[in-house]
């Protein structure tokens, strides 16, 4: 039996063929996309990474996860705080000790609690005959006997309104002056004067293009 030889035996082949296809994954637009395009809350995982990217550029090298959860409930809180100026500047609300609004909306005759409703929990406070007789004045004054008309939707003239009113909601400045310049930028509209002239500019162009190609 003939010997077979190595250049026989052996056939060269590409170590490339059997391995897969490699196709590099492109960015998807929601992950490089900001909370303020998204319209959502940052996750938890979004908020660390730009902390970590803040930390860096302070000299830090780390980023404590108690200092994740500490932000992310800051800014929850935040924006309670400002849906609450929004809300409290549209509907009637009631105070708790003299700070906590409570009750957005009941401006409609007060009415007791049923008798099989929970009471709040802890002793009931103590007020004096002549203050719970001012204060049931007070409410009686403020009320009305008929619900009145549904609000149209939060716009941006009540954000502009609220962030007026109640400064203490935005109390940095320079936080401040960015978000009142971005909420009078969607408050702008082009008036007829320079639509008429957006109009002719657009003529003006479209006969020099004509023009040229002619």
């Amino acid at each position: 039996m003939r010997r077979m030889r190595a250049s026989h035996r052996f056939q060269p082949q590409n170590p490339l063929q059997a391995a897969q296809a490699f196709s590099p994954r492109e960015a998807e637009d929601e992950e490089l996309r900001l909370s303020a395009q998204t319209l959502l809350l940052p996750t938890r995982g979004q908020m660390e990474a730009r902390m970590m990217v803040s930390a860096f550029e302070m000299g830090l090298d780390n980023v404590n996860e108690d200092a994740v959860s500490g932000l992310l409930c800051a800014l929850e809180v935040h924006l309670k705080d400002i849906i609450t100026a929004l809300v409290s500047r549209r509907k009637a609300y009631r105070l708790r000790d003299g700070h906590f609004p409570y009750a957005f909306g009941s401006d409609v005759t007060p009415r007791p609690p049923p008798p099989s409703a929970s009471l709040p929990a802890g002793p009931p406070p103590q007020v004096s005959p002549d203050d719970a007789e001012q204060q049931a004045a007070l409410l009686l004054a403020c009320s009305g006997d008929s619900v009145p008309p549904p609000l149209p939707p939060i716009s941006v003239y009540d954000l502009l309104e609220a962030l007026q009113v109640q400064r203490r909601v935005m109390p940095s400045h320079s936080m401040y002056a960015l978000n009142m310049e971005r909420i009078l930028a969607r408050l702008w509209h082009p008036s007829h004067e320079e639509l008429e002239q957006d109009r002719i500019h657009r003529q003006h162009l479209a006969s020099r293009d004509s023009l040229m190609v002619s």
